[in-house]
């Protein structure tokens, strides 16, 4: 019932909106046929007749329609009715004026005219009056049905042919009028839908941002309490791990204390740095990064990890051979030691690294990283850098929080760089980070 009301309440002030000039245009007709024809002259009484029921007719419509939410509200059902009598009115009132320019002027220039201005007005009226059919109907047969009947009644040929067009005339209008007013239904119901979706969307954005500075804050808050315990038990695990009174089965227990304890605090610094990224907390500072260095850096701090799996890890460049670029050099540092950590976790065993660079583009440089490794499932590709998306055989054991390349491609994209890579089942991947040259190359 409510959308009901409020669909009744929209078709009414479209109505009055529409119309709310309208009665202006009777009168401005009327004053035209009373200047150019003799109808004053000849019909001093009905002149007069219509210009009282035209002005009191204006003076209501403009009424109901510039004072429409004040009258509206306390009773529709009589808002709407005496705006329909205020049409009814002045509708059947020039149809009958317009009947009688036709009986005193039968084929006469007065009568095209009238007929011509009346065929307009309910053209217009099928178009205004479409949010209510039952006015519009009545408007356009009020305005051409009498002027039908009294040619049909004077009985000549060329009167019943005129008959005719005003009968074909007002079918025409009646369909046309049908189609508007389901138009303007279907649309209003669409509209209606639309801004329910809209609003609907706007409340689970506002849900959604509430939600996602709740966990900002949370995580911001919780950073220090998760930190500090982690790095008092990472602490004593390794001064246990010097103590040679332990027997060899607690020293491989703490091992595995140590163990947990660093893969847990990856965690934890992995999802505090994806919450500062995604709540737009994370700041980063441009600068010239020298990139053969920062490359050798990274390479010799996932070493351990190669040697441990036994993967072999070449770089295709020489030293000093690469430009500078710019970006982040801690940030960097960590997206090149998350992609070489994964080309050597998911490779197999006894398999091969390569680090190679090139020059996509002019003032570009990207940087590659392929393995042998068993590859990405087509299906999985488009997942990859989603969070919480792990790689590989999920029946392999192998640590990681699924979120690095998550953070990868963010920190990149701060940094004004590209990612992406392409993958073979089975035969490997290859990833690729591609950042801007700095201005102060020595070639530049």
């Amino acid at each position: 019932m409510e959308i009901e009301n409020k669909f009744h309440e929209k078709a009414c002030w479209d109505l009055a909106q529409r119309t709310h000039t309208a009665s202006l245009f009777y009168v401005f007709l009327w004053v035209l046929i009373a200047i150019s024809t003799p109808v004053v002259r000849d019909l001093p009484i009905i002149a007069a007749i219509i210009t009282l029921v035209f002005v009191l007719g204006m003076l209501l419509r403009f009424h109901l329609t510039s004072r429409f939410h004040r009258l509206f509200h306390p009773n529709p059902a009589r808002w709407l009715r005496q705006y329909s009598l205020a049409v009814y009115s002045m509708t059947l009132t020039w149809g009958v004026f317009a009947a009688a320019i036709n009986w005193y002027y039968p084929l006469l220039w007065p009568a095209y005219l009238t007929g011509f201005i009346t065929a307009g007005i309910a053209a217009g009226g099928a178009i205004n009056q479409s949010t209510h059919l039952h006015i519009q109907r009545s408007l356009i047969v009020t305005m051409l049905m009498p002027s039908a009947l009294v040619c049909i009644a004077l009985a000549s040929f060329e009167s019943r042919i005129l008959a005719l067009v005003y009968l074909l005339d007002m079918f025409f209008l009646v369909r046309l009028g049908a189609t508007l007013h389901r138009e303007y239904w279907e649309a209003l119901v669409n509209t209606e839908l639309l801004e329910t979706r809209a609003q609907l969307l706007d409340a689970a954005r506002l849900r959604a941002e509430t939600a996602d500075r709740a966990k900002s804050t949370f995580l911001a808050h919780m950073s220090h309490e998760l930190r500090t315990p982690l790095n008092a038990i990472l602490g004593f695990s390794q001064l246990f791990e010097h103590d040679e009174t332990l027997t060899t089965e607690h020293h491989h227990g703490i091992g595995e204390i140590k163990s947990a304890g660093k893969h847990l605090l990856e965690l934890v610094n992995d999802v505090l740095d994806l919450a500062q990224i995604e709540s737009g907390h994370m700041q980063l500072v441009s600068e010239d990064v020298n990139l053969n260095g920062i490359i050798s850096e990274s390479l010799s701090l996932v070493e351990p990890l190669a040697v441990q799996r036994g993967i072999e890890v070449r770089m295709n460049h020489t030293a000093n051979q690469l430009p500078l670029v710019r970006g982040n050099t801690t940030r960097l540092r960590q997206v090149l030691v998350n992609l070489l950590s994964n080309a050597i976790k998911y490779n197999r065993e006894q398999g091969r690294v390569e680090v190679s660079c090139g020059a996509p583009a002019e003032g570009w440089v990207r940087v590659r990283i392929a393995d042998t490794g068993i590859g990405i499932a087509e299906e999985h590709q488009p997942k990859i850098f989603r969070a919480f998306s792990r790689l590989g055989n999920p029946e392999r054991k192998i640590e990681g929080t699924g979120i690095g390349l998550v953070i990868t491609k963010q920190l990149i994209e701060l940094m004004r760089g590209r990612i992406g890579f392409t993958s073979t089942p089975g035969q490997g991947s290859e990833f690729w980070i591609e950042l801007p040259l700095t201005s102060n190359n020595p070639d530049a």
